[in-house]
């Protein structure tokens, strides 16, 4: 423990974290050892792997303070972002590992990104307030606009929501029940839908001192007038929230007044949510629909399934910037008129605060009105941004003449400025824009000022490509201050094998995409074996490549297992709660002590978590690849060869390794787990890269291709 009013250094009392000296309390920062080592302040059982990971990262962030004394004179060459990458295997406590390393570390902000919403409310809930309960210290969350309600609509159109649902108070209860404007923190769908949200929210508005969003995001990182910061500890948010804060030039970071340190949890799906926020479409027949651009979009003539390059000539190329300038003119259009308006209805509302309470009133039906039209035109100037955003900007330029003393005007040329970042193109009547690569470190410098040193830590279970974080590193261009790699706290040669296929039989194990019913007919018969020798209860998850072989496989075991074991599939659960409705109903049949299997999908191959006895083996019958028939594939391809590179090696392989290992990893998620990992793809045999897929493989210290085998250790398990 170490006091940061008198610097008195000591041994920590979990029941009395106070300096012994000074007797001060809440200036007390404490090590990753106090509150994760064998003597913790919060009674949790030590992990080394998770001690030595918390421990790296407090040296990151003590080195991100120190840095925050130097910058009255930074040295011209300053990177003011560094980053540390840590591979963390299932079970090693990341979380709290992160959170024990910054939780009492003074003037330094921490922003913790999960993958999605329901992880960062799962931190939030659960290791936050168990660390707020014993050491003291605020978590909150910070979303964005579409989770908070809207205190503008809620103030004009509480009588007829009310009116509607018949009782004059219900919507009072439902935000008084929100905690300040948040609506996740309605359990009933009913009532979530009937709070508007923050989802469109303009400039100007009269509610902006009161609203939940930026009430929220204010007491975040903004400084108090005594220059310490309000708020929090930690500030829990996700992936999407930040990628779109960077990309549409508005970061949460901006204010930081103190170092800030961002955890960017599940970094390789943040990766794929960047990319995705940085792409944009929109289709040919959505720009002919909107007043006075049809004549310009039948003018020219789109390349077809091609790239924006194919767009030649100075005829075509003068036509496409007329359409530009157009949808340009429109966007700026709607944004001075939907400000025009805004502004009216504030000098509305200040000169008629009294009438607005009666809603019968003149005054407040025409702030109805106006309310109205400025979400028009705000709807108007998203959808034209949206449109720019997908086709790239042309350069309009002008030769010019001498004769004699003067100088004519000869002609006008235009210029297709492609950013090489970028893919433009379009496929199947679409404007698609999408990046090359995610280059996160380009997207900070371009948006963030630089006056404040940040860190960066990004951590995940699958990270690396072959051991190596290079790939990972290129990708999110942060230099790298340091890597790690943890392994799982499991014994997987002890819990858990491989079993692959015959490599005899590889040729008939491998899929003919011309004539699968072979295929789904070996596998079939293979898994109806593979289950009929497994001893003990069958709990098993089977991981498809696509719907087609869900179904296939599906109908191919129900007459051989129907009666012994519960067979359901993805499919049967779309459009009825969907995956998370799926496995629900998978636990709940592995409860009552019966056999069961599940087919699924991509949503299956992560995040779902069946620990203990609910799953005894993961089946994969096929390697996924990333679809080579989409354009955008053959332009990243096209790319890579002409730097010299292989996009199989580049984007495929590590694609499919990211692929078995997040599938993989559904097996073993606590040290009292067992179970084994069948992979049916006969390429493993036939394919150059198929030591590579089978290497990555968490199970990979214990292989077999018998099937007998399978029996003798599934019955040592019981």
């Amino acid at each position: 423990m170490i006091c940061l009013k008198c610097g008195h250094r000591g041994p920590t009392d979990p029941e009395n974290l106070r300096c012994p000296l000074c007797d001060e309390s809440r200036r007390v920062m404490l090590s990753p050892d106090d509150i994760l080592g064998p003597d913790n302040t919060l009674g949790l059982t030590p992990r080394e792997a998770q001690l030595d990971m918390s421990d790296i990262i407090a040296d990151f962030v003590t080195m991100i303070s120190e840095r925050q004394m130097d910058q009255s004179q930074p040295p011209p060459d300053k990177n003011l972002y560094d980053a540390i990458y840590i591979e963390a295997g299932t079970g090693t406590g990341k979380s709290l590992a992160y959170l024990a390393a910054t939780w009492t570390v003074p003037d330094v902000h921490v922003v913790v990104s999960t993958s999605t919403k329901a992880l960062g409310q799962q931190l939030e809930q659960k290791d936050g307030r168990l660390l707020e309960r014993k050491l003291g210290g605020d978590i909150v969350a910070l979303l964005g606009k579409g989770n908070y309600l809207c205190a503008y609509d809620y103030d004009f159109d509480l009588d007829d929501l009310s009116e509607a649902e018949g009782d004059d108070a219900l919507v009072g209860r439902i935000w008084s029940r929100t905690e300040g404007g948040k609506s996740w923190h309605l359990d009933d769908p009913n009532e979530a839908k009937i709070v508007p949200r923050v989802e469109r929210c303009e400039s100007h508005c009269p509610h902006a001192f009161t609203c939940a969003y930026y009430q929220a995001r204010y007491n975040t990182l903004t400084p108090r007038s005594d220059g310490l910061t309000r708020g929090a500890n930690v500030i829990v948010t996700n992936h999407a929230f930040i990628a779109s804060n960077l990309v549409y030039k508005r970061s949460i970071l901006d204010d930081a007044v103190h170092p800030v340190i961002v955890v960017i949890d599940e970094a390789h799906k943040f990766v794929e949510v960047l990319r995705s926020t940085m792409s944009a479409e929109v289709t040919l027949a959505e720009l002919r629909r909107v007043p006075g651009l049809e004549e310009y979009v039948d003018a020219i003539a789109w390349p077809k399934d091609k790239g924006f390059h194919d767009l030649e000539g100075q005829e075509q190329l003068k036509k496409y910037a007329q359409l530009r300038n157009a949808i340009s003119s429109r966007a700026a259009m709607a944004e001075q008129e939907k400000t025009r308006i805004i502004r009216q209805s504030r000098e509305l509302y200040s000169e008629n605060v009294y009438a607005m309470q009666d809603p019968s009133s003149e005054p407040r039906a025409h702030l109805s009105e106006l309310k109205r039209a400025a979400e028009e035109y705000a709807k108007e100037g998203r959808k034209a941004r949206r449109m720019l955003r997908a086709i790239p900007r042309v350069y309009e330029g002008t030769r010019y003449t001498e004769e004699g003393t003067r100088v004519l005007v000869d002609e006008k040329f235009y210029t297709l400025d492609v950013d090489d970042d970028y893919a433009f193109y379009v496929q199947d009547d679409t404007l698609y824009r999408k990046p090359y690569s995610a280059n996160f470190g380009a997207l900070l410098r371009s948006v963030l000022p630089g006056k404040t040193p940040h860190g960066f830590v990004f951590c995940s279970a699958t990270m690396t490509f072959n051991g190596s974080f290079d790939r990972f590193i290129e990708e999110v261009n942060i230099p790298a201050q340091e890597t790690l790699q943890l392994p799982a706290p499991f014994d997987y040669k002890k819990q858990s094998f491989t079993l692959l296929c015959p490599k005899a039989r590889a040729q008939a194990f491998t899929k003919n995409y011309r004539d699968p019913v072979p295929w789904w007919d070996t596998v079939g018969a293979y898994l109806t074996d593979l289950y009929t020798v497994h001893e003990g209860t069958i709990r098993s998850v089977i991981l498809c490549a696509s719907r087609e072989d869900e179904f296939e496989l599906a109908r191919r075991l129900r007459p051989k297992l129907g009666g012994k074991v519960a067979i359901l599939t993805q499919e049967a659960f779309r459009g009825r709660g969907g995956a998370g409705a799926l496995v629900q109903t998978y636990t709940e049949v592995a409860d009552r002590g019966s056999n069961v299997i599940m087919l699924g999908v991509a949503s299956l191959w992560e995040g779902v978590s069946l620990e203990g006895n609910l799953l005894t083996s993961v089946i994969i019958p096929r390697v996924t690849f990333p679809y080579q028939g989409d354009l955008y594939m053959q332009l990243r391809s096209d790319r890579l060869e002409r730097a010299g590179k292989s996009p199989f090696v580049e984007i495929s392989l590590p694609y499919a390794v990211d692929n078995i290992r997040q599938g993989a990893g559904r097996l073993i998620r606590t040290v009292d787990d067992y179970g084994f990992v069948a992979l049916l793809d006969g390429r493993v045999w036939t394919k150059r890269w198929g030591d590579t897929i089978v290497n990555n493989l968490p199970t990979r210290e214990r292989r077999t291709s018998s099937l007998k085998r399978v029996e003798k250790v599934t019955a040592s398990w019981i």
